[in-house]
């Protein structure tokens, strides 16, 4: 029996992260020497082996322990619908299309959600459970579990200044603010939104807001202000980046209303989605999953239809081990040392802790059975305050994982174990804590989340470095490699950033939406751009951290390139003394980069350029009164030249007499005489910094 998801907790606002101040985390490089051949411990835990002959093979893990317990276990975020049921979030796993199971759901009573090829959510009272999963075309049923935000919390320090260090104030001076480009901001709540709306935050968002998995609302924003403040502050960080973007929002509560949720933003015409969230294990560990509402699978469609996706690698560098399963003690239990078979967690009453747990194995028939267990520490597994003991056994619809949820009643440290039941011994096994709380023994990397760990070369996957030092990496920020040996993250971008509605706060929900604003710039800039150009564009420009992409810090830290400056302003002619005297002003923006000079051309046949950039004119002498020109300057800097202005030049006819004050030369001007007497190479080289070109080339 698989288990995948647990049952929502009642009116959880929030997931919280540990302090590391309850006890000293150890970080290991991962178990040593694991057994070879295969388990047997029936024998060891008969109280198991008779509980699983009650379970129901359908139902996972949470479900049937409920089932057999007669717990009453309230659904989170959703109140009952009537004092006499129990109500629960869940997905159901098909093998024929759902329509007519969820017509026939609708009829005993339940509310039918997002429907699949393989699958239909529903919100469905205790008693359907069994009938449901006695229905021959039902494979699965899941209890759901909503996403996890990637939130430290809030702190006090010093803060700096993102944008700059970024550049992204470099692009919005030269005018690219995100104007006609559209950004998803997928979250878990948006307390206090409104009160932005026209300050920090637009005064027009499009907004699609989920009550629970059945029911939802679009463009009314005040129902998405439910639950916590973190997509309100990501929020307002992507508009800080690219303020003239068009902003659309959604708080989708399982994989199946994510999936609608992106559908409906395509349909909308977003370029770019920022999700500083986190799911549940679906996939092997490789980027990819079977199931068609996975995460996975729906950044996948969101590529495929033009959306770059930026993701926070997620905070779990110290909530993570990943390791051989090694049994040192020939007892069957995981050794996380030498010689230790338990980890340990600093839990808190009241604060849910959500743990999972996937190994190496077939994603159709797995053949390995893991149990996963929660104790309080100095008690033993018999003693468990909660745990995950699904079977697989090589049947249809059978995981590699388990999960288990437990609301402390009391602080206090707990142990978790996990316990081979039956099968091979498997290459490799990974735990993580869902709810962010810090682990005793932890191994740094194999701690991204999903879908971060995505293959897709449309998503950038991104950790987080303190604003005020980019040096410094975030020291709970996720860290690779993929279980399959990839490198992420695959950027680094700020944290540590103030914003209106919270205080200093950090983890990678910060870093990610300062990429995706950056994201946003470049397709502005370049709008035939694909995701995975994008993708490679702020790859290449990223300041590296060292010679090859390493699972810190990826391709280095975000930032934009400098740019060309804006054109020169002012352009302006003036006739003087058998000439033209041209004069301009400095841009209004200069790149980033100082300017270095100025070209300017007139057709036919001149061409001029300043190496020195307080010179704003030039006088062309010698000109003909039976051609009309047109003049052009631009300005260049160490990044290239700017976008030229032009005018047209007529002598008009009209006698010009050297000296006779038909007009005044700037100051900043430069004369060049081109075909008069006594104005030849040596009389330039000794006026100015100069090159002109007539027909040939002078160099001065």
């Amino acid at each position: 029996m698989s288990v995948r998801k647990l049952l929502n907790l009642t009116l959880i606002f929030t997931f919280v992260l540990m302090f590391d101040g309850f006890f000293l985390g150890n970080e290991v490089s991962g178990s040593g020497r694991g057994n070879e051949g295969s388990f047997d411990v029936a024998e060891h835990m008969p109280f198991e082996v008779s509980l699983l002959d009650n379970f129901h093979p359908k139902l996972d893990s949470t479900l049937n322990l409920m089932l057999a317990s007669r717990l009453r276990v309230p659904v989170a975020r959703q109140p009952l619908f009537s004092e006499d049921k129990e109500w629960f979030q869940i997905s159901v796993r098909v093998t024929e299309g759902p329509y007519n199971l969820g017509l026939l759901l609708h009829m005993w009573g339940g509310r039918i959600g997002s429907t699949g090829d393989d699958y239909l959510e529903a919100l469905v009272p205790k008693e359907l459970l069994v009938p449901l999963a006695n229905r021959s075309e039902v494979v699965k049923i899941e209890v759901l579990t909503p996403p996890a935000s990637f939130d430290e919390g809030k702190t006090s320090g010093v803060t700096g200044n993102a944008v700059s260090m970024i550049r992204s104030d470099i692009w919005n001076d030269r005018g690219y603010s995100g104007r006609a480009v559209k950004i998803g901001v997928i979250d878990g709540g948006f307390k206090e939104f409104s009160d932005h709306m026209g300050i920090e935050l637009p005064s027009l968002v499009y907004s699609r807001c989920y009550s629970s998995i059945v029911d939802w609302t679009e463009n009314d924003i005040s129902a998405c202000e439910t639950n916590s403040d973190h997509g309100t502050s990501v929020s307002e960080l992507v508009m800080d980046v690219a303020p003239k973007a068009a902003l659309y929002i959604a708080n989708p509560q399982s994989p199946a209303t994510l999936r609608d949720t992106v559908e409906w933003m395509v349909s909308e015409g977003v370029v770019v989605i920022n999700h500083s969230m986190g799911w549940l294990w679906d996939g092997p560990g490789d980027g990819t999953s079977q199931r068609s509402d996975s995460p996975l699978n729906t950044v996948n469609y969101a590529v495929q239809n033009g959306i770059t996706w930026i993701n926070g690698v997620g905070n779990e560098r110290k909530s993570t081990w990943f390791g051989i399963f090694a049994d040192y003690d020939k007892d069957s239990v995981l050794n996380f040392d030498v010689d230790t078979n338990s980890n340990f967690v600093q839990l808190v009453e009241g604060e849910p802790f959500t743990l999972q747990l996937r190994w190496n194995d077939s994603w159709e028939n797995p053949s390995t059975n893991l149990n996963l267990y929660l104790y309080p520490y100095g008690s033993t597994i018999e003693q468990s305050v909660a745990k995950s003991i699904g079977l697989q056994s090589g049947a249809q619809g059978q995981l590699p994982t388990e999960i288990l949820s437990y609301m402390p009643e009391q602080s206090g440290r707990y142990s978790f174990a996990v316990v081979g039941m039956s099968g091979p011994i498997p290459a490799w096994v990974q735990l993580q804590a869902y709810t962010s709380q810090v682990f005793a023994i932890y191994t740094s990397g194999y701690s991204i989340s999903n879908p971060s760990e995505s293959n897709n070369t449309g998503m950038l996957a991104v950790g987080a470095a303190s604003v005020t030092n980019p040096f410094l990496i975030n020291p709970n920020s996720s860290r690779g490699p993929t279980p399959d040996g990839r490198t992420k993250p695959d950027i680094v971008g700020p944290d540590g950033v103030d914003t209106a509605s919270r205080s200093i706060w950090k983890g990678t929900m910060q870093a990610a939406p300062h990429v995706a604003g950056l994201a946003a710039l470049v397709r502005e800039r370049f709008p035939d751009l694909t995701p995975a150009q994008v993708v490679g564009y702020l790859k290449s420009f990223a300041d590296p951290r060292d010679e090859v992409p390493n699972n810190t810090w990826g391709y280095g830290f975000a930032r934009l390139p400098f740019l060309p400056p804006a054109p020169p302003v002012g352009f302006e002619s003036t006739i003087v003394d058998t000439g033209i005297s041209l004069s301009w002003s400095e841009p209004f923006a200069d790149g980033g980069m100082p300017i270095t000079g100025y070209l300017v051309s007139g057709a036919p046949g001149i061409l001029a350029t300043t190496t020195n950039a307080s010179r704003l004119g030039v006088v062309f002498q010698g000109l003909s009164e039976e051609v009309n020109y047109e003049f052009e300057v631009l300005a260049v800097n160490g990044e290239g030249n700017s976008e030229s202005v032009s005018l047209k030049v007529a002598l008009s006819g009209s006698e010009v007499i050297v000296g006779s004050g038909n007009g005044s030369l700037p100051e900043s001007s430069l004369v060049l005489g081109l075909g008069l007497p006594g104005v030849g190479d040596q009389a330039l080289r000794g006026a100015s910094r100069l090159v002109l070109v007539l027909g040939s080339s002078f160099i001065v």
